[in-house]
């Protein structure tokens, strides 16, 4: 078997540039265009419609079990070969033939880390995807094997990827129908439950969010203000009021240049550095979703819960940014975490569960302003107005003491700067950046509540192709 995966992959790394100039030659506009639809059918989150529909199809039309189950396998694949070709792309790290032409390189095949070429993840899916489906309708095979050959191929001949990266992506894609439709799946529960899942996860999650985490430039015009605003915090040694360009700069409290500052002192001041505390956030959001899912209800879900967060597309991306998002929705996460372990608490640890609710409120009020309150703050009285707990729980939570333990947390570097800035603190911040937020566009950051329903799709994909079977 590893010979048969070894021996053709070696060949076709030696012959990859000579395939792909045969294949240059069959330069036809037309061709080339109609390619291009093809390789857009083979996007992961297409694949995925098509296998949920199978799957809706057999829960609410033909009441078909085999029509879901195929539906749900499909799904199940798609999702592995989402989990196992990103973490290889960004190990190995080879670069897109399209970038070696763009930029003048004719020497073959180059590893250069922070491109995602090997392996194909197309072919990878498209291949899991005709195993899983031919497994329970062999009336399928020709048709859904030629469409995953001509989304392979596709891929070679827009210049996305290299013969032997769709190669290997055919070759985990039929493993990873073969896993899926086998008793391997038994071996991959018991080691879901065992404790080996949970070194895995922080594993790969570790991976996820640290690989590579320098490697990049500031790509995001936040990025580059928080991270240039820390440098500037650390350079004047002004630890109160955070600046840009050496003017007095009130986008965001000071919690944000405050940990990236202190990254600065530890590491230098570096890409690296400026999104390290987001990596960390990433990483202590995995694993505390863990324990908390683990605590309400069983390993199970607290390892699924765990492996969600850290393959969705979207916390990958926020973990490798040097913005407010990973460590606000940290702290965010924590209030509300904190405040349901008091709410189902025993006597004994209720008072400190709650107490750490308005804790984490107070880091999060301090990390992106009033917001941080907000946020749990409205989710937790619709929770308790749909319980009819209003007064109980509020009485139980300690308003006075943990209204203290709040402003501790989160008054103090307000007090200090409206002493050190005055009025203009209170306009830029208050009046700008957090009041005008909500009556208008502030940054050009304008749409529409339709905007988020694509921004959840794609930001938790491959995961999201299970949120309508899920809702129904």
């Amino acid at each position: 078997m590893l010979k048969s995966f070894f021996i053709p992959l070696f060949i076709l790394l030696i012959l990859d540039n000579p395939l792909r100039g045969i294949i240059a030659q069959i330069n036809n506009p037309f061709l080339f265009k109609l390619m291009g639809w093809v390789s857009y059918s083979g996007l992961g989150w297409i694949q995925a419609v098509f296998s949920v529909s199978i799957m809706m199809a057999g829960i609410l039309i033909k009441k078909d079990s085999k029509m879901t189950e195929a539906g749900k396998k499909g799904l199940f694949g798609l999702v592995l070969a989402g989990i196992l070709v990103q973490p290889l792309k960004l190990l190995i790290g080879r670069t897109r033939p399209r970038i070696i032409a763009a930029a003048g390189f004719h020497l073959g095949p180059t590893i250069v880390s922070g491109f995602d070429s090997f392996p194909s993840g197309h072919a990878t899916s498209a291949f899991a995807l005709a195993s899983i489906m031919t497994s329970f309708y062999p009336w399928m095979k020709y048709p859904l094997y030629i469409y995953a050959g001509l989304v392979s191929f596709s891929r070679i001949y827009i210049n996305a990827h290299f013969p032997s990266d769709v190669f290997a992506g055919i070759l985990l894609g039929l493993w990873i129908g073969r896993t899926v439709l086998t008793k391997r799946t038994e071996d991959v529960k018991a080691f879901i439950n065992g404790r080996g899942a949970v070194i895995a996860i922080t594993a790969l999650s570790f991976f996820l969010f640290f690989y590579h985490l320098g490697g990049p430039g500031l790509f995001d015009v936040d990025e580059a203000v928080y991270a240039e605003s820390a440098r500037e915090m650390v350079e004047l040694g002004n630890w109160i009021t955070p600046h840009y360009n050496y003017t007095d700069h009130f986008d965001k409290p000071a919690m944000i240049y405050w940990i990236i500052s202190s990254a600065y002192k530890l590491f230098g001041v570096n890409e690296f550095a400026a999104r390290f505390w987001s990596a960390v956030s990433g990483l202590a959001l995995v694993l505390l979703s863990y324990y908390f899912v683990k605590r309400i209800g069983n390993h199970l879900w607290g390892v699924l819960t765990a492996l969600i967060l850290a393959t969705s597309l979207e916390v990958i991306v926020l973990s490798h940014a040097s913005i407010t998002d990973m460590p606000l929705t940290l702290f965010v996460t924590l209030s509300l975490f904190s405040f349901f372990l008091g709410y189902t608490e025993q006597a004994k640890f209720k008072k400190w569960w709650y107490w750490s609710f308005f804790l984490f409120a107070g880091l999060a009020v301090l990390t992106k302003g009033p917001v941080g309150i907000v946020i749990p703050g409205l989710i937790v009285g619709v929770f308790l107005l749909f319980k009819g707990q209003v007064k109980k729980v509020l009485k139980d939570m300690g308003l006075i003491s943990g209204t203290i333990i709040f402003l501790l947390f989160s008054l103090p570097w307000y007090v200090l700067e409206v002493w050190v800035s005055g009025w203009g603190f209170i306009t830029e911040f208050l009046i700008k950046h957090n009041l005008t937020r909500f009556t208008g566009v502030v940054s050009g950051h304008r749409g529409s509540i339709y905007y988020f329903i694509p921004v959840i799709l794609l930001g938790f994909f491959p995961w999201s192709a299970f949120l309508l079977p899920a809702l129904i």
